[in-house]
């Protein structure tokens, strides 16, 4: 009885890990596929372009602010 048990637990702890196994090569081979990498960069791309929005938004706001301090006078402290 109790060798069945450990048999049977190794069997199915075998069949589970090599289940797990093919599906996270699954997912690695869809990643490394040139749809999923084309989606990776598009992602990238999109993350960069949003940055940069932010970036010349808060420039502009700093602009305009520096430009308020100096034609009004204001010191800000």
């Amino acid at each position: 009885m109790r060798r069945g048990l450990w048999i049977a637990l190794g069997l199915g702890l075998g069949v589970g890990l090599a289940l797990y196994a093919v599906r996270r090569l699954d997912k690695a081979a869809q990643t490394l596929s040139p749809q999923g990498l084309g989606q990776s960069v598009n992602r990238v791309v999109a993350a960069a372009n949003q940055l940069a929005g932010e970036v010349k938004a808060a420039t502009a706001q700093r602009e305009a602010e520096l430009r308020s301090t100096l034609l009004h006078g204001e010191v800000k402290e």
